[in-house]
């Protein structure tokens, strides 16, 4: 009580000395008087048991509840038809001493409000605070006593509660504000408004407009940055695009975390706003507060995900877009569970910060389980079917494959699903899918992990003319001097294959680099054209030449002599047999 006392008189004390001081702002001894009267009202608000209270408007809850339970008293001492005294241990020794049971608490007569050394989680406490139950009832009291709690006597303190409730600033308002005409400030910027003043509003209204607009364009800037290109080779600066585009989203992110609490310290310190509208307040900003946090986390492991791939990248030499995509594929998935974790515990903390019970927040946590048993479960199963591929590793990003029914080349590996570009479309197949078919790989691995995949490349062409022994050599020997010619490909066979009806194939394999289709069909249709240009040549090479009936066998002897007399006369030509 002397304590609360003691602030009143030094808050009427200031307050009337405001219109005597120079300046705009309190001089240094006023602010060391101003700082006394707030370690004073510390001091108060120790006396109540704020351990029900949500943590996060704890101090709010604190401030106006002291300021109102002092209210409280000063009329209750005041108006009381019985001697009140607040007892001392010894007093409520003695009042157990009549009681059924004993009871280290008392109730102040006519009220519920209560007095104990009970408190939850001190066993040990000696010391006697306002109950947690009576804080609710400290605010409900006040609201039904109304202008009742004004109480005019010498130790009374009256309006204190109005006093700064409805001014800007703490228990002393900022000197540039008692400096405005009284008439001005009573009659319009304290006038009362959904319990709070027309400046609180006004001021709390254009603060907020602020901002939005600032939260907005440092949300546009985070949208640009995702249009930075990401597809030039490291060796070009490709890695310093990515990281700088990552890492800008992660600086305006975390500029949104000092700008809330910034916010918040005004609308609740410096603008003053109380009341029901201060909680409200209060938990929608730390709501907004931990969701940024939890924003800021992600973005920060994905940051730090991408330079952590293009800084392996570059260490193991693999200074490529398509090594640098198969690093990301076992990096990024990993930041991005630690990030979930993190977001996690936040909204954790958050809920706690807000009141929920710690065993509320145990049960919440096990939620996310129970959804996995019930509905999640080819989530899960895609997860660790994704995990055996990544270390399996049956394929590869860049790699050119067959799952299944599906042709294409991979072009992601992630937690969920791989994704083909087929020559149609793109396919998401899901991992425990893509477990469970048939992998067939038809890139093959280099031991330098710097060189790109070299894959199979297969042609089957039919022939349709019928070919004697020497042209299906000559075919085997012009196929092979063309493949061999093309730089694009290695490792290359030619051979011929015949099923049951005797019709023939040309069947050619060679190893080419390529990632992706339309490199593949330009070098495709290349072969086939020159290879149907091959074998339409062989096939012209052959030339049956009509003799007579009548011919005699002298003249059917010279025929060999004139054809390589013929052929002779060529220079391309050479007679074989």
């Amino acid at each position: 009580m002397l304590l609360w006392r003691r602030c009143s008189r030094e808050q009427d004390f200031l307050l009337a000395s405001a219109s005597n001081q120079s300046g705009w702002f309190w001089s240094q001894k006023n602010r060391q008087a101003i700082a006394s009267i707030d370690q004073l009202w510390d001091l108060a608000i120790k006396a109540l048991d704020l351990s029900a209270i949500p943590e996060s408007i704890q101090p709010d809850m604190g401030h106006e509840a002291s300021l109102k339970l002092k209210q409280i008293l000063d009329y209750e001492f005041n108006h009381s038809q019985v001697h009140l005294d607040l007892p001392d241990p010894q007093a409520i020794k003695k009042l157990n001493e009549v009681r059924l049971r004993a009871d280290g608490t008392w109730t102040l007569p006519d009220t519920s409000i209560e007095l104990t050394d009970t408190i939850k989680g001190k066993p040990s406490n000696l010391d006697y605070y306002f109950a947690a139950d009576s804080i609710p009832e400290i605010l409900r009291i006040y609201d039904q006593l109304g202008t009742k709690v004004n109480v005019y006597q010498q130790f009374a303190s009256p309006s204190f509660y109005q006093k700064y409730s409805l001014t800007p600033g703490g228990l002393v308002s900022p000197l540039w504000y008692l400096k405005i005409p009284l008439w001005l400030r009573q009659d319009v910027l304290e006038k009362s408004l959904f319990d709070q003043a027309v400046f609180q509003i006004s001021a709390t209204l254009l603060l907020s407009a602020v901002y939005i607009v600032l939260l907005r364009r440092i949300f546009l800037g985070i949208h640009r940055s995702y249009g930075a290109p990401t597809k030039l080779p490291l060796q070009a600066g490709g890695q310093a695009i990515i990281c700088k585009a990552a890492w800008k989203r992660v600086l305006l992110l975390l500029v949104t975390l000092p700008l809330t609490s910034l916010f918040g310290s005004l609308i609740t310190e410096a603008i003053n706003i109380t009341g029901l509208s201060l909680f409200v307040i209060t938990e929608l900003l730390y709501v907004i507060f931990f969701a940024l946090a939890m924003g800021s986390v992600f973005l920060l492991f994905e940051s730090l995900g991408h330079s952590l791939s293009i800084w392996l990248s570059i260490l193991m030499g693999r200074q490529s877009n398509l090594q640098l995509k198969r690093t990301s594929n076992l990096v990024m998935p990993i930041s991005r569970m630690l990030a979930a974790m993190a977001a996690m515990a936040l909204l954790y903390q958050l809920l706690l910060k807000v009141g929920l019970p710690p065993s509320t927040v145990l049960a919440f946590s096990a939620v996310p389980g129970l959804a996995i048993g019930l509905g999640a479960s080819k989530l899960l199963g895609n997860l660790f079917a994704g995990l055996s591929i990544q270390s399996d590793r049956p394929l590869r990003v860049g790699e050119f494959c067959r799952i299944g029914g599906n042709l294409g080349f991979v072009s992601k590996i992630g937690l969920r699903s791989v994704e083909l570009e087929t020559l149609e479309s793109r396919i998401s197949i899901p991992n425990s899918i893509a477990d469970e078919e048939a992998i067939i790989n038809y890139s093959k691995r280099s031991s330098n992990p710097a060189d790109l995949p070299r894959q199979a490349m297969d042609l089957h062409i039919a022939i349709d003319d019928k070919l004697s022994p020497e042209q299906m050599d000559d075919l085997l020997f012009y196929g092979k001097s063309y493949l061999v010619s093309l730089p694009e490909l290695s490792d290359t066979l030619v051979s011929l294959e015949t099923n049951g009806s005797h019709d023939l194939k040309l069947i050619c394999h060679g190893e080419v680099e390529l990632t992706d289709w339309s490199t593949y069909l330009h070098i495709r249709d290349q072969l086939l054209l020159r290879l149907r240009q091959i074998i339409d040549q062989v096939g012209r090479s052959r030339v049956v030449v009509g003799v007579s009936y009548d011919c005699t066998e002298e003249q059917l002897s010279l025929v060999p002599l004139l054809i390589k007399d013929l052929i002779d006369r060529e220079p391309k030509g050479s007679f074989r047999s």
